[in-house]
């Protein structure tokens, strides 16, 4: 093939490595509001120039601004198809980062691709997160580093420049490309020595990284409708910018500690990315980077290194998406495992048949990663944030209080009302941190503090309230009814399987093994679909991941009881025959095992009876019904990750004074 055929036939892959994955990720995106943590939250705060929680991700803000403006979908749809474009012009530079290796195309196609749906970086592509445009910033500045180096135009510097003072301004982290950035351009100081403005015009370019923080300074002067803190002083700003509130959770671990504990959860996390084979390929393929160029195998290890320092010695340690960067240049490794076929066909013009053979597997693996992965991301059904929210506030009129159940619902109520302005200049208020005692003044218009945005109208005399709860179990329901308050229904979703599931027959008793898959949002998932089961508060860890939960339960007076244990830890429930299980007072009919180890700490679901095994690492939520004499076993099942958000239960209530129940009219149903 001639130099030309071959510049077209890498330029045609090239376009696959963007297109392929980019239409997988439009196929399983999210498709409005929802998500977990901070995504709600970033879905509307670009369109308003809000502040977030520090650093205020400036850059971030400027790009899901100009997004808001697309004629598409509504407006956390356009938030979250920035993550998709961002997903993928990143493996679209993974690839080019491949080829500058040097390796063949489509060896380099099937490394780029087993990145692509790589579960963590697939699942931050398909919702607004600030993580795919910092990989992106990351990978286009490798890029362009590198082929200034070897023979590129003083424009690739200066390009590469910009772009890094920019994207200190969308995360901070990555500032672990900054050492390998120094290393790289001493290896090149003879370009420096034959083109004097070098130096004075790279740090001419870097210091664009003032301008996102200096417009971000001038924001918080002026008046803005949501804000995530305050600064009163330059001293101030600094410790926002550079999130000291969170500095006791950097570098708590002692070397012993780091090497123990954190280092074997790494490992188990970077398996549930690329599998055990992929490991030792990538090993291998840096030993063989390290003895063909050992500069670009410094360089990566360097940034390696450095993901690993900030993510291991810290309070996310067991955080997936903080391993992104370590992900990626993983995926290079991999890639490098094949160099000698991109060797041999340099220099002795073979080798094509050990080449095919090499992308078919790489393709194939890629695809084998997709397929196992794709239920874990598929994100493209879930619209229950967005259809409750609409009911919820279709109904409440003017002057309401909601009380949130959590971090999730508060952002996307204020999605609705900050970014989607549904309820426009009416006092429609979401409290987050609200307490049962203090709900007779929320009646009366008294110590309302909405979360992080103010009232756009002064608080009148009386409010009415409705309390939004993921179950009838919650314990501030029984609370507020002994304080003297009428609950009144206003809305509810039911899980009809949720509700099938805690239904457990009379006589049978109910395992369920639920693990942690390394995915925020499906945490949040099954947090609400085990709130829905009965069997826990609703309580949500946001994204921290390693968690187990087991459970051995029996029905009882109407209520879920016996062993039950959600920790992040793995989680072993064993029952020895003829033992008594705890709280339920019956006694084994056979021996019962229930496990759970979540990513990160052996990625294991289990349920054995009687030594034999009824399900086992299945994702998602898997059970077994078990004849409560016999010990035969009625039914098992699995309910897959991409289902679990259809366990999920919401109730609105009206909070009403008693005195005011008595003469005033009741809240409609809906």
């Amino acid at each position: 093939m001639t130099n030309s055929g071959s510049i077209w036939k890498s330029r045609a892959i090239g376009f696959l490595s963007f297109t392929i994955p980019l239409c997988v990720y439009l196929r399983t995106l999210l498709p409005t509001v929802g998500g977990y943590g901070d995504t709600a939250k970033f879905q509307f705060t670009g369109k308003i120039l809000a502040i977030p929680h520090p650093s205020g991700f400036p850059v971030y803000l400027w790009t899901t601004h100009l997004a808001s403006y697309l004629p598409i979908g509504d407006l956390a749809y356009r938030a979250n198809l920035v993550s998709a474009l961002c997903g993928a012009l990143t493996v679209y530079f993974l690839f080019r980062i491949l080829l500058q290796i040097p390796l063949p195309p489509m060896i380099a196609l099937g490394a780029t691709l087993m990145f692509a749906f790589s579960s963590t970086f697939w699942s931050v592509s398909l919702i607004a997160e600030v993580y795919t445009l910092n990989a992106l910033f990351m990978a286009s500045v490798i890029s362009l580093l590198w082929k200034w180096r070897e023979g590129g135009r003083s424009w690739h510097l200066e390009f590469a420049c910009v772009l890094y003072a920019l994207s200190l301004g969308n995360h901070l982290v990555i500032s672990i490309l900054f050492p390998a950035a120094v290393y790289w351009i001493i290896l090149a100081r003879n370009k420096f020595r034959a083109e004097d403005r070098y130096a004075a015009r790279a740090a001419l370019f870097l210091s664009v990284a003032v301008i996102p923080y200096l417009w971000l300074y001038l924001r918080f002067g002026q008046t803005v409708i949501y804000r995530e803190g305050s600064i009163g002083s330059l001293g101030e700003f600094a410790g926002f910018v550079t999130g000291s509130s969170f500095a006791s959770c950097r570098f708590p671990l002692t070397l012993r500690e780091l090497v123990r504990n954190a280092g074997p959860i790494y490992g188990s996390l970077l398996r549930s990315q690329y599998g055990t084979l992929a490991i030792f390929i990538g090993v291998l393929g840096l030993g063989r980077l390290w003895r063909s160029a050992r500069d670009k195998a410094i360089f990566l290890m360097i940034v390696f290194a450095g993901d690993l320092i900030i993510g291991l010695n810290g309070a996310g340690s067991e955080i997936p998406i903080y391993y992104i960067p370590s992900y990626f240049i993983f995926a290079i490794w991999i890639g490098c495992a094949f160099m000698p076929l991109s060797g041999r066909t340099r220099e002795e013009g073979g080798g094509g048949g050990a080449r095919l053979l090499a992308s078919v597997f790489l393709c194939g693996y890629a695809m084998c990663l997709l397929y196992d992965h794709l239920p874990l991301a598929d994100l493209h059904g879930k619209t229950f944030y967005r259809d409750f929210a609409n009911r919820v506030l279709k109904f409440v009129p003017p002057g309401s209080v909601v009380l949130s159940p959590n971090y999730n619902w508060t952002e996307v109520y204020l999605y609705k009302l900050l970014g989607e302005d549904t309820r426009r200049g009416e006092n429609v208020l979401v409290l987050h941190y609200w307490e049962p005692g203090k709900v007779k003044d929320y009646l009366s218009g008294r110590s309302i503090s909405p979360f992080f945005y103010q009232a756009p109208r002064p608080m009148p005399e009386k409010m009415r309230v409705f309390l939004h709860t993921l179950s009838l179990r919650d314990p501030r329901i029984a609370e507020l009814s002994s304080m003297g308050f009428d609950l009144k229904p206003v809305a509810e979703n039911r899980s009809a399987l949720a509700r099938s599931l805690r239904e457990v027959p009379r006589g049978q008793l109910l395992l369920l093994s639920l693990r942690d898959e390394g995915i925020a949002i499906l945490n949040d998932d099954s947090y609400d679909a085990l709130s829905a089961l009965g069997v826990k508060a609703a309580v949500s860890k946001g994204i921290l991941s390693g968690w187990g939960f087991a459970a051995i339960l029996t029905r009882r007076e109407g209520k879920l009881v016996g062993p039950q244990v959600n920790r992040f830890k793995p989680v072993r429930l064993f029952i020895h025959e003829g033992e008594e299980i705890p709280g339920t007072g019956i006694y084994a009919p056979a021996s019962l095992l229930v496990e759970s180890r979540g990513v990160g700490r052996g990625d294991l679901s289990l349920i054995a009876v009687g030594g034999t095994q009824i399900q086992r690492g299945r994702h998602g939520l898997n059970f077994a019904y078990v004849d409560a004499r016999s010990g035969k076993v009625i039914s098992s099942g699995n309910v897959p990750p991409s289902e679990l958000h259809t366990l999920r239960d919401s109730f609105l209530i009206e909070i009403v004074a008693r005195s005011d129940a008595a003469g005033g009219p009741s809240s409609p149903g809906l």
